[in-house]
């Protein structure tokens, strides 16, 4: 009579290779998480923000305005302000212009190159001067000047001062550098209320308010 061989069952899966692998998948779902969470914030830290400007105070002296030129020079101290917290912002080829109303301009400058480090802060000064013969400045035109003398005898003139540069955005700690983009042009506006009776100077009334426009008071 031949011996049966003995009967054998599946081997069953053991309590702890189920903790095993249910302990695996937690992990990778919470590396997961983990990295998608991390990724957001980078992305954010490594976003190129504009530099901010901010006009703290305007001098205008010897503005004079005839059949032929205008002739001016401003004076204006600036903060520029880098809000990035992770890259550094090199500006160069900075030019400001002074424009007449929207486009019109009627002083032109250069500024020199600088770096800003994360959310670093630095004042400049920026100066233009402006007889109205200058090669290297706007030529402005008879019917301007009769628009700026005509605002200018109703007591109010408006002005804007526009940036432009090319800005390169670094990360220092990786020598990494982004491609140079093209500044939008900033623009400030600025109102001139009243006129002492020479206008050959003004001077900042108040706080500059958010929206960027001055109110400006020209004394003798």
């Amino acid at each position: 009579m031949a011996s049966l061989l003995p009967l054998t069952s599946k081997p069953s899966i053991k309590p702890c290779s189920i903790s095993r692998i249910i302990l695996m998948s937690a992990s990778t779902i919470t590396i997961t998480v983990l990295l998608c969470s991390f990724k957001m914030p980078m992305a954010f830290m490594f976003y190129p923000q504009t530099p901010m400007i901010q006009l703290n105070n305007l001098l205008v002296s010897n503005f004079q305005v005839s059949n032929s030129n205008s002739a001016a020079t401003w004076l204006a101290n600036l903060t520029i302000y880098n809000p990035n917290i992770a890259l550094e912002v090199q500006m160069d080829q900075i030019e400001a212009s002074i424009l007449y109303k929207h486009d019109n301009a009627l002083s032109l400058t250069s500024m020199d190159n600088f770096k800003l480090g994360f959310r670093e802060r630095k004042d400049v000064y920026v100066k233009f001067v402006t007889t109205g013969n200058e090669g290297d400045q706007p030529i402005v035109e008879y019917p301007l000047l009769r628009v700026i003398e005509k605002d200018r005898r109703q007591g109010r003139v408006s002005f804007r001062m526009r940036f432009n540069a090319m800005t390169t955005y670094e990360i220092g700690w990786l020598g990494w550098r982004t491609r140079p983009v093209i500044m939008n042009p900033y623009s400030i506006d600025l109102d001139v209320v009243r006129y002492g009776r020479r206008g050959t100077a003004s001077t900042i009334i108040g706080d500059s308010p958010m929206d960027g426009s001055l109110l400006m008071m020209v004394t003798d």
